[in-house]
C-alpha cells in the first residue's frame, strides 16, 4: 500500500483540501494545481465517478457524504455517467503546465477526459444553434427597419435667447425662484 502524502497539513485540513479539489474537478472539469495535489486527487475523482455508476442507495449516500456541494453529485448522476458510458477507468488526465513563479512548484492541469464521440456531437449542436441564430438575427433587422428622426435644430430666434429664457418653460425653470431669476438676468446682461 502506498503511503499517503501529508502536504504539511493535519488529517482534517488535508481531507478537506482534497474534497474541495475533487468537487471543483467534477463541477468545472478543469483545475490548475500542483503536481503532488493532482496525483493525490486523481484516484479520488475516479473512485467517485465509479461510485456514481453503481446507482444504489449506499453509493449515493457515500457521494453526498463526500462532496461538499450537492451539484457535484447531481452532475455525476446525470451527466458524467452518460458521458463515460461503459468505461471503467481513465476519467482524468494530467497535463503539465510548467513551474509556478513564486515557489517553482510544478503546476499541472487536471481535467476530465471527454470522449471523442460526445465532443463531435457537442460541436455539431453548437454549429446548428449558430446557424439558427444567424438566420433569426438576419430576418429581424429587415422587419424592424424604422426611421429614426433626428432632432430638429432650434430656430434662429431660440438660439438668440439666453439660457434663462430657454429654460424657463422646463421643469428646472419652474423650480427656480424669482430671486435666482434676477441673479441670472444680472449675470447674463453684464458683459
Amino acid at each position: 500500500m502506498k503511503a499517503q502524502q501529508k502536504f504539511s497539513r493535519k488529517k482534517a485540513p488535508r481531507k478537506a483540501m482534497l474534497r474541495n479539489l475533487v468537487t471543483s474537478i467534477i463541477l468545472y472539469e478543469k483545475v490548475k494545481t500542483t503536481k503532488a495535489k493532482a496525483k493525490a486527487t486523481k484516484p479520488l475523482v475516479e473512485k467517485m465517478i465509479l461510485l456514481g455508476k453503481r446507482k444504489d442507495t449506499v453509493a449515493v449516500r457515500k457521494l453526498y457524504q463526500f462532496f461538499l456541494d450537492k451539484n457535484a453529485v447531481k452532475k455525476i448522476q446525470e451527466d458524467l455517467i452518460k458521458r463515460f458510458g461503459k468505461r471503467k477507468s481513465g476519467f482524468v488526465r494530467l497535463t503539465k503546465l510548467g513551474f509556478r513563479a513564486g515557489d517553482a512548484a510544478e503546476m499541472v492541469q487536471i481535467e476530465l477526459i471527454v470522449p471523442k464521440k460526445i465532443e463531435k456531437v457537442a460541436k455539431e449542436e453548437k454549429v446548428k444553434t449558430r446557424i439558427k441564430t444567424k438566420v433569426k438575427t438576419e430576418a429581424k433587422p429587415a422587419a424592424k427597419a424604422k426611421k429614426v428622426e433626428k432632432p430638429k435644430p432650434l430656430p434662429i430666434e431660440e438660439k438668440k435667447k439666453g439660457w434663462l429664457e430657454r429654460v424657463s418653460d422646463t421643469q428646472i425653470g419652474k423650480r427656480m425662484t424669482n430671486a435666482t431669476k434676477k441673479v441670472w438676468k444680472k449675470r447674463t446682461t453684464q458683459k
